[in-house]
């Protein structure tokens, strides 16, 4: 993946587990298989392989176990294991694999404008933690609670009139849209803060490249599929902060200039004024 100047590749090739114990709580790796060097793979490389992992979520939800070992048979591990390097827990890694599933949906809806399924979302999300006064200052979290893997929004912020802070959430269309490019934007922040990234070492022989090569280094196939999914679905999307001057919310698309019919309107009336003003 090239931007401008920075190219990032994703460095990941699967150790396929061979013998698989699953239990209640626990999927454990008895074998390694063993590759040969022509035997090793990259699946970023593979359209769709961020698909794959996706909806492995409701091969766990539904039990479907041969599904599962199936997968591990090819990619091994999904996420970072014990310190022995064999077991990974079944309830962890439903949650990982529910917010990734929850990540790609969101964006798919922004995309389309679907605002239906993230009203859904937000009505059934809740807050944690609130101030003296009860009132919420903390995330909103549309999944997961304060460890790492959730999807949450920060409410915003305004003062009443008598100079208390206000937490509010959206109220129409626009701050639907809004709110879930913030949350969906501080998860993706979250997930690239457990990605090893290291610039590739320059060959002393060439002449020096003007762009910078990053290694991303993938800890499981959740990692390698997120980072793909980032790239082919998420890069190219053209957010941009709104044109007013005293507003900072994302423009998500088609919207190309103000976040808002709010924002439009009142900058609009704004220099209506001055040109009244100038006459």
């Amino acid at each position: 993946m090239n931007i401008g100047n920075l190219d990032a590749q994703i460095l990941y090739y699967p150790l396929p587990w061979e013998e698989i114990v699953i239990d209640e709580t626990e999927i454990t790796c008895l074998h390694h298989k063993m590759l040969r060097a022509s035997e090793m793979f990259n699946p970023t490389e593979k359209p769709g392989f961020w698909k794959e992992v996706q909806q492995l979520y409701f091969a766990f939800e539904q039990n479907d176990f041969s599904k599962v070992k199936n997968f591990y048979y090819t990619y091994g591990k999904i996420g970072s294991l014990d310190k022995e390097n064999r077991t990974e827990n079944i309830q962890e890694v439903k949650h990982r694999l529910n917010w990734f599933r929850l990540l790609t949906v969101m964006v798919n809806h922004i995309k389309n404008q679907k605002d239906g399924p993230l009203w859904d979302l937000f009505n059934e999300g809740e807050y944690l933690g609130y101030d003296v006064n009860g009132h919420p200052i903390s995330r909103f979290f549309l999944l997961g609670d304060e460890l790492s893997f959730n999807i949450a929004f920060t409410p915003w912020m305004y003062l009443d009139k008598k100079g208390k802070a206000q937490w509010i959430l959206p109220s129409n269309n626009d701050e639907i849209f809004i709110a879930a490019w913030q949350a969906v934007s501080l998860a993706i922040q979250d997930a690239f803060r457990r990605i090893l990234a290291i610039p590739a070492p320059q060959n002393r022989n060439v002449p020096i490249s003007p762009i910078t090569t990053l290694h991303l280094y993938c800890q499981g196939a959740l990692d390698a599929a997120f980072l793909q999914w980032m790239f082919e679905e998420v890069s190219y999307m053209n957010i941009k902060e709104c044109s007013a001057k005293d507003c900072s919310r994302p423009v998500v698309p088609p919207r190309t200039i103000y976040c808002s019919d709010k924002c439009k309107h009142r900058i609009k009336k704004r220099r209506y004024r001055e040109r009244q003003k100038g006459e």
